[in-house]
C-alpha cells in the first residue's frame, strides 16, 4: 500500500496565466478608450434663445394668494 499527498500553496502556472491574460485584456481595451474628457460644447448664440414668460404665483402659509406687481422694465 502507498499512500502520498501533497499540498500546494500559491498559484500554479495556470492560475498566472488566466490573471496574465485578464491583466493584458484590460490594458488593451483601455488602450484604445480615450481619458474622460467632456466633449467640448458649442456656444448657443443669444439670438437664438426665445424670450419666456412665467406666471409666478405666491400664496401666504394660510393657503391666500398674495398679490404681487410686476413692472417689465425696458
Amino acid at each position: 500500500m502507498e499512500v502520498s499527498s501533497s499540498t500546494h500553496s500559491g498559484m500554479g502556472w495556470k492560475e498566472l496565466a488566466v490573471v496574465g491574460a485578464i491583466v493584458a485584456g484590460s490594458l488593451f481595451a483601455m488602450r484604445g478608450t480615450p481619458p474622460d474628457a467632456a466633449a467640448p460644447v458649442a456656444p448657443v448664440p443669444a439670438a437664438s434663445v426665445p424670450d419666456t414668460e412665467y406666471e409666478v404665483r405666491f400664496y401666504d402659509e394660510d393657503g391666500n394668494r398674495l398679490p404681487i406687481e410686476y413692472r417689465k422694465s425696458q
